[in-house]
């Protein structure tokens, strides 16, 4: 055999790495438009908040719409318009141990173990029992503001 065998663990957290970035770059069923292109992710700058022009994310003018806000600060959050111009922060960072959740037609799941949540971050399966952190996001002129100081838990979590 060539190279360094791989345990099973790694092996594991290999092939589920690699099945998410392949269901994050094609077979994300419409949640974002161009799942996964750089256009749909914002790299944040330093701060504790980032400005998110409706000019560059247009997604974010209708509701459902969603981009991918990867942090220093806080990690990968997402932001979703909601109805009447509301908008939201859900953080991508599962609450089991850490890895990145990937969204899905009906909320978020963590590629590692398998935890779900629903659209609202609101933890409905696998080995996580906390919610998904959220954070503020709201309209600013011609802007969606996401502030990156975590609100505290919504009920459902545990």
């Amino acid at each position: 055999m060539d190279g360094p065998e791989l345990d099973r663990r790694s092996f594991l957290d290999r092939a589920a790495r690699g099945a998410s970035a392949l269901a994050w770059s094609g077979a994300c069923g419409g949640l974002l438009a161009g799942c996964g292109g750089n256009e749909r992710v914002i790299q944040a700058p330093p701060g504790k908040e980032v400005r998110i022009p409706f000019k560059d994310y247009p997604e974010l003018t209708k509701p459902g719409g969603m981009v991918r806000v990867e942090t220093s600060k806080v990690g990968v959050v997402f932001v979703r318009a909601e109805d009447a111009g509301t908008f939201s922060g859900i953080s991508a960072v599962c609450t089991h141990q850490g890895a990145t959740v990937n969204p899905t037609p009906d909320g978020f799941k963590c590629p590692r173990h398998g935890s779900t949540y629903d659209r609202e971050g609101h933890n409905t399966g696998g080995p996580a029992r906390r919610p998904l952190a959220r954070f503020p996001a709201f309209s600013v002129g011609d802007a969606v503001v996401l502030k990156l100081e975590a609100m505290s838990p919504g009920a459902g979590g545990g």
